[in-house]
C-alpha cells in the first residue's frame, strides 16, 4: 500500500470485508495500515512497493516485535507478535492468490 494506498489498499479491504464483521475488518486495518505500513513509512521515508528487501522486512519484524513508546524505544516484548504477523502474510498471500486470477488487476 503506497502512501495513499490507491484502488489496491481500498480494494484489499473492500474485497475482504463481505465475509468479516466489522470489529475483524478495523483489526485488518489496524494491523496493515498502522502496525505495519505506518511503521514501514516512517522507517523507510518515501517507500512506495510492498516488494520489500530482505532486510527492511527483517528490521520491521524486529520493531514489531517490541511494544514502543512514543519515541520509538522498546518497552516490553509483544506478548502477540506471531499473531500480527498472520495478518500480514494473509495479506500477501492474498494479493499473490488475486494477482494469478486476475493479472491484470
Amino acid at each position: 500500500m503506497p502512501a495513499d494506498p490507491g484502488p489496491d489498499g481500498r480494494d484489499y479491504l473492500t474485497e475482504r470485508a463481505p465475509d468479516l464483521d466489522h470489529t475483524s475488518l478495523r483489526s485488518i486495518a489496524r494491523n496493515l495500515c498502522r502496525l505495519f505500513w505506518r511503521d514501514l513509512e516512517l522507517h523507510h521515508p518515501g517507500i512506495d512497493s510492498l516488494h520489500l528487501a530482505p532486510e527492511v522486512s527483517h528490521a520491521w519484524k524486529e520493531r514489531l516485535a517490541y511494544i514502543r513508546d512514543a519515541d520509538g524505544n522498546p518497552i516490553r516484548p509483544r506478548v502477540n507478535f506471531r499473531s500480527e504477523l498472520v495478518f500480514v502474510k494473509a495479506f500477501y498471500e492474498d494479493l499473490a492468490r488475486w494477482a494469478l486470477d486476475d493479472p491484470a488487476r
